[in-house]
């Protein structure tokens, strides 16, 4: 048996009995991470650019960004049950509404149940403005 489908065999193995799992896309200025977890936050899978094979300034397009999350979505969408999704995003310049077209593509926009999206803020924000001289 290869490495390969033993670690789809585990996998597999891992969804079993899933009612609900976490899609979570994560977007730096160089890379798009896509993780999904289960309820408790146990990796099921991961998926990045690199990993798609992109190297180097080919990862910070946007075609690479519907490239991972396509990637993630078709894995998806061959787990047993077609479990619902808790879609998590962090960093996305263009916002969660980017994701949803990939995931109509795949019959799994009606999975979504919930959607939590945060954009970090460097350093705590920028300074506040200093009052006028009277």
């Amino acid at each position: 048996m290869s490495k390969i489908s033993i670690n789809k065999a585990k996998t597999m193995a891992k969804t079993k009995g899933l009612s609900s799992i976490g899609f979570k896309v994560r977007s730096t200025q160089n890379n798009t991470f896509v993780t999904v977890t289960d309820v408790q936050g146990n990796v099921i899978k991961s998926y990045s650019c690199g990993k798609l094979g992109l190297k180097g300034s080919r990862k910070k397009a946007n075609t690479a960004f519907s490239m991972v999350v396509n990637a993630a979505a078709a894995d998806v969408k061959l787990l047993p049950n077609l479990p619902t999704i808790m879609l998590g995003a962090t960093n996305l310049q263009s916002g969660v509404s980017s994701i949803f077209p990939t995931l109509a593509k795949h019959d799994l926009a009606s999975r979504v149940v919930s959607i939590c999206a945060q954009n970090s803020v460097a350093h705590g924000g920028v300074r506040m403005r200093r009052e006028k001289r009277k």
